[in-house]
C-alpha cells in the first residue's frame, strides 16, 4: 500500500472496492477539466486496465474542447444568442469574471485594500442605478459585488456539474441514482487551509445530494502528484525507458496560477514503486502572470484598457470587459507562439484610445511587441519556474535514501504553461548545465492532471486520498460585543459595569462553520482572543472567569444566546480561576465612573478533527479545556 504520497503500482485501498463512479475535477486559474471512470469493482492495476472507462468530458456549451475556460459572467445574455454565460459560451459584450482561483487564498493587508477599491467601483454603479430607475434597464447590475470568491467558484462548478449530470442522464437514466459517486478535487501544492476550505464548500454546493443522491466520498489530490501519477502511467504505456531504478526525477507542474514541483526516487520499475523525496514545493508564477505583465505593459499606453492589472490576485473580483477580453485573446496566440526570439504584432480593437506620447509605437492600429518586451512579460513566470527547479534540484541532490545520495536524471514538464516553447527551451538550457539530466514533456499537457485525479480516486498506482469530512456543526463562543460594531438593529443592550460602554450581551461568534472541510491528518485550528475583566478583590478571592462554548446543528445559527434551543445545540462552560493568571500579565484599567479594574487577554483555541478539543490559553499555557465528540 502506498503511504505518504509514495506511488506503488496496483495499490488499491480498502473502502474503494465495489462498483462506483470516480469524478476528477481540476478547477484551474485559466481552465477547468472534468474526467470520470465507472468500474464494476474489479481490480485495476494500471491506466491501461481502465481503457475506455476513463473518459475526459468534452461536451461543453459552445465547444467540444476537453477543457473549459474558468470564466463566468453575470451579465444578461442577448436574447438573440441565448448564451450560457460561462466557459466557452459568453456574449462578446458581457463583463466576465476570470482568475477567481487566485482570490481564494488569504490576502495581505495591501491586497485587501486593493480589493476594497475594486468593490467601490461596483458600489458607484449601484449609486447611479438608485438615482435613475431607467438606468437599471440600460446597465448591467454588478451582481458579482455581492458574491465572494467562494460563491463565484460554486456558481461556476454548479454549471459544470449540471452539464455533466445531463450528459450522464442521457447515457444511462439511473446510473447516478444507483452507483456510489466519489469526487476527487485537485489543488495547488502549497495552498493554505482557507483556499482548500472554500474550494471544498463550493464543490459540495455544486455536487449536492439533491442532484447526486449517491455522492459518497470527496477528497483532495495535489496537482503535482496527480500529474506524476498520470505521467508515469503514460510513460509506462508508451514503453519509455526514462525510469531507471535508483534514480530520481522532478515533475514540474506549470499551470496558470501556480508552478508546483514534486520529486520521486524510482525504487522499482516492475512492479512500479516510487518514493517521494522531500516536500512538494510551489509558487505563484504560472502563465496567468504573463497575462498580468501584458496588461501592465498596456496600462500606460492605452487610455481605455478597462481593467487595472494591479488587482490580479488581490482577492478583488477580476472583471474583464469586452476590450480587455479581446486583447487577452489576441495576446494568447502570441504567448503560445513565442520561442524566445522575434517580435510580434498585436492588432488593437477598434475604438482603442492611445495615450499621448505612445502614438509612434502604434501604426495603423497595430502595436509591435518586441522580443525584449515579450521576454520581460515572461520573466516573472520563467525565472520563478527556474528558481523553483534549481532549489528542488539542490534539495534532492543533498538528500540520501538509505545512505545513498539521490541523483536527478529527468525533469518532466506538465501543465498548460509547459506547452510554452520559450519556457520549455529555458528549462532545457538549465538542464544542459547539469550532467545526465534530460527534460521530458508529458502528453496531454492540459488534461493529464484530471486523468491523474481519477486514477488517484480509483486507487490505481497510488493509494486513494482519504475522504474530507464536512464539519457536522457550527462551533463558537459567547462574548459581549460593542454595540457600535454590531450589525443588527434592535438587539438588547447593556452598559458595561467596568468601562461603561454600550454592549450587546451574549453575542455568538461562530469560529467554525457547518460544512467546513476537516482535512485528513490536519485538524481545523482557529483562535479567538477574549479580554477578561475583574476587580482586584475578585482576583484576590480567586473568582472564576467563564468562557461559554457553543455547538449548533441549525443550518443558520442564531447570533445571540437568546436564539438557541437546547434541542439542536450544546453549551459547555469553561471556568478559569483568575489566580491562574500571573499578576505580572494583568493590565490595570480605569473605570468610567472612577476606580480601576484588571484585565487579562486570553485565547480560545479550537482543534477539530474526529473530535472537538477546545482550550482556554494564556501565553501558551492551557488554563481550561474540554474534549468532546464532533
Amino acid at each position: 500500500m502506498a503511504q505518504n504520497g509514495n506511488i506503488v503500482q496496483g495499490a488499491v485501498a480498502d473502502g474503494v472496492t465495489g462498483p462506483r463512479i470516480v469524478v476528477g475535477i481540476d478547477y484551474g486559474t485559466s481552465n477547468t477539466e472534468l474526467a470520470w471512470a465507472q468500474t464494476d469493482g474489479s481490480a485495476k492495476n494500471s491506466m491501461a486496465d481502465l481503457g475506455s472507462d476513463l473518459v475526459v468530458f468534452k461536451f461543453w456549451p459552445g465547444s467540444d474542447n476537453p477543457r473549459v475556460p474558468s470564466a463566468i459572467s453575470y451579465s444578461p445574455t442577448n436574447p438573440d444568442t441565448r448564451r450560457s454565460q460561462w466557459g466557452w459560451s459568453i456574449d462578446d459584450d458581457s463583463k466576465v469574471l476570470k482568475w477567481t482561483k487566485l482570490e481564494l487564498e488569504p490576502q495581505s493587508t495591501k491586497a485587501e485594500l486593493d480589493q476594497l477599491r475594486e468593490l467601490t467601483k461596483g458600489l458607484d454603479l449601484l449609486r447611479e442605478l438608485r438615482e435613475s430607475k431607467n438606468e437599471g434597464l440600460m446597465t448591467d447590475v454588478p451582481q458579482h459585488i455581492t458574491k465572494s470568491a467562494e460563491d463565484i467558484v460554486r456558481d461556476f462548478l454548479t454549471k459544470v456539474s449540471r452539464v455533466w449530470y445531463k450528459h450522464m442522464k442521457s447515457q444511462n437514466q439511473f446510473v447516478l441514482e444507483q452507483v456510489p459517486l466519489d469526487l476527487v478535487i485537485t489543488h495547488p501544492a502549497t495552498w493554505k487551509y482557507e483556499a482548500m476550505n472554500k474550494t471544498f464548500r463550493a464543490a459540495m454546493g455544486a455536487f449536492h445530494s439533491g442532484m447526486f443522491p449517491t455522492i459518497r466520498n470527496v477528497s483532495f489530490a495535489s496537482e503535482p502528484e496527480s500529474w506524476a501519477l498520470y505521467t508515469i502511467q503514460n510513460l509506462l504505456a508508451k514503453g519509455h525507458d526514462v525510469l531507471i531504478p535508483g534514480e530520481c526525477f522532478i515533475l514540474c507542474d506549470a499551470g496558470g496560477g501556480t508552478v508546483d514541483l514534486v520529486s520521486y526516487r524510482v525504487n522499482k520499475v516492475d512492479p512500479l514503486e516510487l518514493h517521494r523525496i522531500g516536500n512538494i514545493t510551489g509558487d505563484k508564477c504560472g502563465g496567468t502572470f504573463i497575462d498580468k505583465a501584458f496588461l501592465d505593459f498596456l496600462a500606460p499606453r492605452l487610455a481605455n484598457l478597462d481593467i487595472d492589472p494591479e488587482t490580479v490576485g488581490t482577492g478583488g473580483h477580476m472583471v474583464f470587459k469586452p476590450r480587455s477580453r479581446v486583447l487577452l485573446e489576441r495576446f494568447e496566440r502570441i504567448k503560445h507562439a513565442f520561442t524566445g526570439t522575434g517580435d510580434a504584432s498585436l492588432t488593437l480593437p477598434r475604438g482603442t484610445k492611445v495615450v499621448a506620447g505612445y502614438e509612434d509605437s502604434i501604426v495603423n492600429g497595430v502595436l509591435t511587441l518586441t522580443e525584449q518586451d515579450l521576454k520581460k512579460m515572461f520573466s516573472k513566470s520563467v525565472n520563478g519556474t527556474l528558481g523553483l527547479l534549481q532549489r528542488q534540484m539542490t534539495r534532492v541532490m543533498n538528500t540520501k535514501y538509505k545512505g545513498i545520495p539521490c541523483q536527478v536524471t529527468n525533469i518532466i514538464m506538465a501543465g498548460g504553461f509547459s506547452e510554452s516553447e520559450y519556457l520549455f527551451n529555458q528549462v532545457k538550457a538549465y538542464a544542459n548545465k547539469e550532467a545526465d539530466v534530460e527534460v521530458q514533456r508529458a502528453d496531454d499537457c492540459w488534461i493529464g492532471i484530471v486523468k491523474g485525479a481519477v486514477l488517484r480516486g480509483m486507487g490505481v498506482g497510488m493509494a486513494p486520498a482519504p475522504a474530507v469530512i464536512p464539519c457536522p456543526r457550527h462551533y463558537g463562543i459567547c462574548v459581549s460585543h460593542r454595540y457600535e460594531e454590531w450589525n443588527n438593529i434592535g438587539e438588547r443592550t447593556v452598559d458595561d459595569s467596568f468601562h461603561g460602554q454600550r454592549m450587546v450581551p451574549d453575542h455568538l461568534s461562530w469560529l467554525v462553520r457547518q460544512g467546513d472541510a476537516i482535512l485528513p491528518f490536519e485538524p481545523i485550528q482557529t483562535r479567538f482572543g477574549v479580554r477578561c475583566k475583574f476587580t482586584k478583590q475578585q482576583y484576590d478571592l480567586g473568582s472564576s472567569v467563564r468562557i461559554t462554548f457553543v455547538a449548533s446543528s441549525i443550518m443558520e445559527p442564531p447570533s445571540t444566546m437568546a436564539g438557541l434551543s437546547r434541542a439542536e445545540n450544546e453549551v459547555i462552560y469553561l471556568d478559569v480561576e483568575s489566580t491562574m493568571i500571573p499578576k505580572s500579565f494583568l493590565q490595570k484599567q480605569s473605570k468610567s465612573r472612577g476606580g480601576s479594574y484588571l484585565t487579562a487577554d486570553l485565547e480560545v483555541v479550537f482543534e477539530i478533527s474526529d473530535r472537538v478539543y477546545v482550550s482556554v490559553q494564556h501565553h501558551g499555557e492551557v488554563l481550561a479545556n474540554v474534549d468532546t465528540n464532533l
